[in-house]
């Protein structure tokens, strides 16, 4: 077996050297602050987010969901905003309308600190979100009557003989927000054509590390069970209108988070209205696309609706896996799919191990490194192989170009002949670098949308989703190069 290059000494030392950086840090560095760092974050967590300055009436806890009302008038249950509250969201409904307001994901920050709301307007106008239309016209304005228990608020409101029904309740699965309807028609009219909007565009604050010049917003649905979902990115160029077919889920992502509207038992339709942006709108982080609006099937029913992370591993768990949500997260080609859920499993078992993103990363390269080794040798051995076989037939070639001067094709043809005869393949050498491509980009696929990175530290890299800040590891390796 022929020796090593000088490149891939210099790789390995590199990554070895790095290896050795990162486990000291997070041996003999890391626990130093890791008590206070967990200290902070228990205090977070306990303290809610937008917390209500005015009383709150009738609050009461039931097992992990906490459901209130925060009172604008005391005196009148019309006025009162109803919220709902569990380990992973805080939901914020306004009674003007009975639609949510606000949808907070404890768990994840935005760059100045604040909690990711994913309805969050950023200080812009934009269009409320859970708004229920029909021949009635909208519910926007309506102040409903509302009244609340156990896990679950409830909205009533009658207009021009049409009784509306809104309930919105927290399930047992992070994310999910259950909202069943009813409309019941006056006397010779029909509840037909009901239909849910919701505003296209997934707000994370104005200082949200979601800018607009990394992934476009991109619309999803599931028309065929069993197969990817379909997919299509909204640039917010031109306006345009996109009909969806009838499926089990649709929505749209941004590069971590996902909006979706599910439907377990029939399928749905639904229509996204794409408004065209100028720059200044397009560079702010919360700004409105347009507008999701889905077909509701019947007078009555319950849609699940999904506000969450992209994370692969909850979406991949019950029940949300026989919904197939998963789907969602963008892993690239269908082909190099399974290489990079397997790649962001070893990912997960690195971190368990280490405790610290930045060093699983590296011991996942080292991993990919290795694995690649052996085509990689192959490959740089036949192509070593063939350069020798080439060069000693070179004589033989010269003569060849000198017999059929003029006659391109015909040197060529009398070339492959001669190579033949002396077993010379000159494809051969790049078969195994074939071999490569699919683990290469399924590495790229899986650090671009693991939202595990989103924030996770690493020395002087305090977000491994984003840049190294000062350039440091780039110009490393070009002097390791």
């Amino acid at each position: 077996m022929e020796p090593k290059t000088g490149q891939e000494k210099r790789i390995l030392l590199f990554l070895l050297v790095s290896f050795v950086v990162m486990y000291g840090y997070s041996k003999w560095i890391l626990p130093r602050y890791q008590g206070t760092a967990r200290n902070s974050a228990r205090v977070q967590s306990l303290v809610l987010p937008e917390t209500p300055s005015e009383p709150i009436a009738a609050a009461r806890l039931t097992g992990n969901v906490r459901v209130g009302a925060r009172a604008v008038n005391a005196q009148a249950v019309s006025r009162q905003d109803l919220f709902l509250e569990d380990d992973y969201l805080y939901i914020y409904v306004k009674n003007s309308g009975g639609r949510i307001e606000k949808a907070q994901l404890k768990h994840y920050r935005t760059k100045s600190g604040e909690v990711v709301d994913l309805l969050d307007p950023g200080g812009l106008e934009r269009a409320p979100s859970f708004v229920l239309g029909g021949p009635f016209g909208t519910d926007q304005e309506i102040m409903y009557f509302q009244q609340y228990k156990a896990n679950r608020v409830e909205y009533r409101a009658v207009v021009d003989g049409w009784i509306l029904k809104k309930a919105y309740s927290l399930t047992d699965y992070p994310y999910v927000v259950d909202f069943s309807w009813e409309v019941g028609a006056p006397a010779a009219e029909k509840a037909t054509g009901l239909t849910l909007g919701m505003d296209l565009g997934l707000g994370t604050g104005s200082n949200s590390n979601q800018a607009r010049s990394g992934p476009p917003l991109v619309s999803l649905w599931l028309d065929r069970p069993g197969y990817a979902p379909q997919s299509r990115a909204i640039k917010g160029t031109k306006e345009e209108k996109i009909l969806l077919p009838a499926s089990s889920w649709l929505g749209f992502r941004s590069q971590y988070f996902l909006s979706s509207f599910i439907s377990p038992q029939a399928s749905i339709h639904g229509e996204i209205d794409c408004l065209a942006l100028s720059k200044e709108q397009l560079s702010h982080p919360a700004v409105s696309h347009g507008r999701l609006q889905v077909s509701l099937p019947a007078e009555s029913g319950t849609l699940k609706v999904y506000l969450g992370p992209l994370e692969y591993a909850l979406l991949s768990s019950n029940p949300l896996k026989t919904l197939e949500l998963s789907k969602a997260v963008p892993f690239g080609y269908s082909l190099f799919r399974p290489f990079a859920i397997g790649m962001l499993r070893i990912l997960h078992f690195f971190f368990v191990w280490t405790r610290s993103y930045g060093m699983a990363i590296i011991l996942l390269t080292l991993v990919v490194k290795l694995a690649l080794w052996y085509p990689t040798q192959r490959s740089m051995v036949s192509m070593r192989k063939t350069q020798l076989k080439t060069k000693s037939l070179q004589a033989q070639v010269d003569a060849i170009k000198r017999r059929f001067q003029g006659d391109n094709r015909k040197v060529g043809e009398e070339t492959m002949a001669l190579y033949r005869q002396h077993g010379i393949n000159p494809a051969a050498g790049c078969l195994p670098m074939l071999l490569q491509i699919p683990i290469m980009l399924s590495l790229y696929a899986t650090l671009a949308s693991a939202i595990e990175l989103r924030g996770a530290p690493m020395l002087w890299i305090k977000d491994l989703s984003g840049p190294d800040p000062y350039h440091i590891l780039p110009i490393t390796m070009g002097i390791g190069m």
